[in-house]
This record gives C-alpha cells, sequence and structure tokens, in this order.
C-alpha cells in the first residue's frame, strides 16, 4: 500500500507529527505528491511556520508584495500588526508589517491593508519612531507614500524621533511629486523646524537638493530665508553649496545677505574662505552685500581667502569698490603676494 492510500486522517496525523518534530522539509515534501496530501498538509505548514519560526513566511509575503500569501497567514491567525524582527544596516528592531511593506515598495501589500480593519496606520518604531509613511518616503517609494495620504487614518505630520515630519523626508528626498502633494494639505507646516532646529528650507540647501525643490518651498511665502539653525549655526544661505540654489536665495526679497549668526561668520565670509568662487560672485550682486563681511577688519573675506589661498576669490573682492581701505591695508601688509 502506499503512502496516498492512507486515510487522509491518518497523513494528516503523520504529518502533524512531523511537524511537532520540527521536520519541516519531509511535511513540505510530503503536502507536494498529491492535491490530497497539500490540502491537509498546507495548514499545517502555516501553523508551524507561524509557531516555531517567527512567521518567517507572513515577512517574505509583505517584503515581496505577495498578497495571496498574506492572506492565508492571516487567515491562519496571524494579526494584522503582528511584530517582525527586521534587520538592515545598522537597525535591528521589530516592526509593523505594514511599516516593513513600506520599506520594500509592497504596494499591492498596503492595497489589501487598506481593506482590513484594526491596521494601525502610524505605527513607530521604538528607536527611531518613524511611521510607514516616514520610511516609505526615505525609501523613495513614492507612488507608495501617495497611497498612504490618502488613508484618512495616516498622521501627515507625525515626528520622528527627531522631530523630521513627512513633509521634510520628502524635502531631503528632493522628492518634488510628494513635496508639491503635501503642500497642497493646508495642515502641512513648510517651516517646521526637527529637534536640532533645521527647517526643510535648511535642509534642501545644505544637502544640495535642486532649485526645484528649493523654490517650491520659497514659493509658499511661509519659509523664513533667514532662519538659524542650532547645530550647526548656519542659516540656509551660508548653508547652500550649490550657487544656483545661493542665486536663488540671494534674488528673495527678504533675503538678509549680510545676516551673521552669534558663533558664526557672515555668507561671503564662509564662501571666500571655502574658495567658492562662484558664490563669492553672486553674494557680490547684491545691493545690500557687506564685501568687508565684519567689523573686525582681520577677519575681513578677502584676508580669510587669502589665508587660504584663493587667489582667483581675492582678485574678485579687490575689484570690488565696496571694500574697505582698512582691509587693503591688511591685505597689502600680510599678503603682499596679491597685490
Amino acid at each position: 500500500m502506499s503512502f496516498h492510500d492512507l486515510p487522509i486522517e491518518l497523513c494528516t496525523k503523520i504529518m502533524r507529527d512531523l511537524a511537532s518534530q520540527g521536520n519541516l522539509k519531509s511535511l513540505s515534501s510530503l503536502s507536494e505528491t498529491c492535491w490530497s496530501l497539500y490540502h491537509a498538509g498546507n495548514p499545517i505548514l502555516y501553523e508551524c511556520n507561524i509557531e516555531h519560526q517567527e512567521c518567517s513566511g507572513f515577512k517574505w509575503a509583505v517584503s515581496n508584495d505577495q498578497v495571496n500569501t498574506l492572506k492565508k497567514f492571516l487567515q491562519y491567525g496571524v494579526p494584522v500588526n503582528y511584530l517582525l524582527r527586521y534587520r538592515e544596516d545598522q537597525r535591528d528592531e521589530l516592526v509593523s508589517p505594514l511599516w516593513l511593506a513600506a520599506r520594500h515598495g509592497s504596494i499591492e501589500v498596503v492595497r489589501h491593508f487598506f481593506t482590513l480593519p484594526d491596521v494601525d496606520w502610524n505605527w513607530a518604531t521604538e528607536d527611531f519612531h518613524d511611521t510607514p509613511l516616514h520610511i516609505a518616503i526615505e525609501s523613495g517609494h513614492t507612488e507608495l507614500a501617495l497611497l498612504l495620504l490618502s488613508h484618512q487614518e495616516v498622521l501627515v505630520n507625525a515626528e520622528d524621533g527627531a522631530g523630521w515630519t513627512p513633509f521634510i523626508y520628502a524635502v531631503s528626498e528632493g522628492d518634488e511629486a510628494l513635496i508639491k502633494h503635501l503642500l497642497s494639505i493646508n495642515s502641512v507646516d513648510p517651516d517646521h523646524r526637527t529637534r536640532t532646529g533645521k527647517s526643510a528650507l535648511f535642509i534642501a540647501a545644505d544637502w544640495g537638493r535642486s532649485t526645484d525643490v528649493v523654490k517650491l518651498l520659497l514659493d509658499t511665502g511661509r519659509v523664513d530665508v533667514n532662519f538659524v539653525s542650532l547645530e550647526p549655526v548656519d542659516t540656509p544661505l551660508t548653508a547652500a553649496k550649490r550657487p544656483d540654489v545661493v542665486k536663488l536665495l540671494v534674488e528673495h526679497p527678504d533675503i538678509d545677505v549680510n545676516f551673521t549668526p552669534a558663533g558664526s561668520a557672515a555668507p561671503i565670509t564662509i564662501a571666500a574662505e571655502e574658495g567658492r568662487l562662484e558664490i563669492v560672485k553672486i553674494l557680490l550682486t547684491h545691493p545690500d552685500i557687506d564685501p568687508d563681511g565684519s567689523e573686525y577688519p582681520p577677519e575681513a573675506p578677502i584676508l580669510r581667502a587669502a589665508e587660504e589661498g584663493h587667489e582667483e576669490v581675492v582678485s574678485v573682492l579687490l575689484a570690488d569698490d565696496r571694500v574697505g581701505q582698512e582691509t587693503r591695508r591688511l591685505l597689502a601688509k600680510r599678503y603682499p603676494q596679491f597685490l
């Protein structure tokens, strides 16, 4: 008599014994021999995975956008918010299925979650306090993030542990589609500050995001162009390293091109010291610019540039009639080679 001729009840008992012994390989092989055994063994395999393998199959389904497998695990009793172990880079923590789906871009899985009750749409990780919306944006899954934003329970202004909102995530990623969508939501504050005192405009300038992103922020009329961050002490203008972004900021009617936060230096002083010739030229186009950059002549931009050997920057500043006589005298005394 072959195994297939045994009563299905006996086959089921044998398969459950294999499962209790942890012999999943034999159980899996047995369940694949015919349809009746598959029908009997498949639930046992799912139950065993749930009880003894930390729902690894459920985690696989969520991570790989496998909705049918996901449905089976839910059918066999896995809670929709069951926490799964997530390990990647510096992270090792428990995450919700929705968070994991958002991380991996499993958009069909997320669509299925829309049909389920009791999903925690704003579940946040213990270490970073980022929600599914945060991680979807950070991971570059724009379509999935937009899908999440369409759910009425998703908190559009949720802050992670560093005080970053989804809007700031979108700006940091340079995601123009998401930025535009979020700006269309009245409750979104484009000038929100993180816990270290950074604004979205500061991050866009500091991280070298495109002029299109910076322009979207400036065009709201709701961002402070002279904002001072806490760590480091900087403004968007001093943080910007892209000449095209500096030009946008310099052309803004509210910009103070000479604004020098306590503990920092004037924008033109920083640009000159770092040898950023194009930025120095752009700053000099502003009618209110003080090319001496400081009330203390020994700290003048031209002297900082000379000290660092930035000959072209020195030449451009020397050609500007607004550079003071005391500054020129100090340059001649300290760095006569530039004259």
